[in-house]
């Protein structure tokens, strides 16, 4: 994700770039109601726009619907990064996938590779 930052008198305006892990994962939570009981787990470095940042991962639950089901509830794994500061823009990246699969390598990777031309 890629938001921009706007500077006022010397001040930035944009919310995300004061927010930590846990206040984002908060926001993500509150804006998409299919993330649920989300519970901090684990922290570790990955590369990311060519230093190595804090990726923090998340237990969540994610609901799915349409789904055959009345209600469809999958255990997830959710990966995500603070804010960086890349010219006019902050930048912070967001994984999800199953827990039934480890994924935080090729996660990594998608981190590793991450471009901002702005």
């Amino acid at each position: 994700l890629s938001t921009p930052q706007v500077d006022l008198f010397d001040r930035t305006f944009n919310p995300v770039g004061d927010m930590d892990t846990d206040e984002l994962i908060e926001m993500i939570q509150e804006r998409y109601d299919e993330i649920g009981d989300v519970t901090r787990e684990d922290e570790r470095e990955a590369e990311l726009l060519d230093e190595s940042r804090e990726v923090v991962t998340y237990r969540a639950d994610g609901e799915f619907l349409p789904t055959s089901l009345p209600v469809s509830l999958v255990d997830l794994t959710v990966h995500i990064t603070e804010a960086v500061a890349v010219g006019d823009d902050f930048v912070l990246c967001v994984g999800i996938h199953p827990r039934e699969i480890d994924d935080s390598d090729a996660i990594d990777t998608l981190l590793a590779g991450v471009e901002h031309h702005g």
